[in-house]
């Protein structure tokens, strides 16, 4: 059975070609184009890891972090961060871990980002 990842962000482009190279890759792949939709995506379709963007326009990647934390149902879902604004050169070169939350710059390279997401769900819940 192939790994759940949700999507979250307002961005359609940067959407549709990550669906497709993650689609490619194996992954069944979820969309929410607003926070206020990943939240509800991720309490009914319970993904296995989410890709959420910082920057969107109906609530902050923070708070819709904050809200999966905060229930039962998908506190326990792994997320990465994807951020267009970047001045760690760690964080545009490979991610960035801190404490358990993992980021990526948006303008890394597809690769990267999915070298990413492997380590992620490589580790124990």
């Amino acid at each position: 059975m192939p790994r759940r990842i949700l999507i979250v962000d307002d961005e359609p482009d940067f959407v549709a070609v990550t669906q497709r190279r993650l689609s490619e890759q194996g992954y069944d792949v979820l969309v929410a184009g607003s926070g206020k939709e990943g939240i509800a995506k991720a309490q009914q379709d319970q993904p296995d890891l989410v890709l959420l963007d910082i920057i969107m326009e109906d609530i902050p990647g923070n708070l819709v972090a904050d809200a999966l934390r905060q229930s039962p149902v998908t506190h326990s879902i792994p997320i990465i961060f994807l951020t267009s604004v970047v001045e760690d050169r760690e964080v545009k070169e490979k991610g960035h871990v801190i404490g358990d939350q993992y980021f990526i710059a948006k303008a890394s390279p597809t690769d990267e980002l999915i070298a990413l997401i492997t380590q992620v769900l490589q580790k124990p819940a």
